[in-house]
């Protein structure tokens, strides 16, 4: 059973890369259902890597600023207060091409991206440059690179 209220005065907070990420509700506060994760992308922020997810469903809602995204083949800027849900099995791509920084929420079905976030925060932290390590630590939590001419 899920609490129906749980108090966090002090979000889980950190840095990956230049994104400072806040875990605003863990899965484990949601028996696994989901989870929500603020973060907060610097001008020009273009860290990510096209993704896409066999089971994950993620909703993202722009708190401030402009980001950028490619779903698929198609792109496209959501301004503050769209929501882009984006189905599993979507190649998808997120940046900031704004020279302001953007705040964005996600929500993503079951959770788990607010440990692949940790994790990869905490790797990177002592390897820079794992990109291996971080495929593998990515493919835990249903995160994986389109092969070339993926269609998924």
């Amino acid at each position: 059973m899920i609490p129906s209220l749980t108090l966090r005065p002090f979000p889980n907070s950190f840095q990956l890369w230049d994104m400072t990420v806040s875990i605003k509700a863990a899965g484990a506060e949601t028996n696994g259902l989901f989870c929500i994760v603020e973060r907060t992308l610097p001008p020009y922020y273009r860290k990510e890597a096209p993704h896409w997810h066999a089971a994950t469903t993620e909703a993202f809602y722009v708190v401030d600023g402009a980001l950028t995204f490619t779903l698929d083949d198609q792109t496209f800027i959501a301004q503050r207060g769209s929501v882009v849900v984006v189905s599993p099995r979507t190649v998808h791509l997120y940046w900031n091409s704004t020279a302001s920084p953007v705040t964005f929420l996600t929500t993503a079905a079951p959770g788990g991206l607010e440990c692949l976030l940790a994790e990869l925060s905490a790797l990177f932290a002592k390897h820079p440059y794992e990109a291996m390590r971080a495929t593998e630590v990515a493919a835990r939590y249903d995160h994986y690179a389109p092969a070339e001419n993926d269609a998924c």
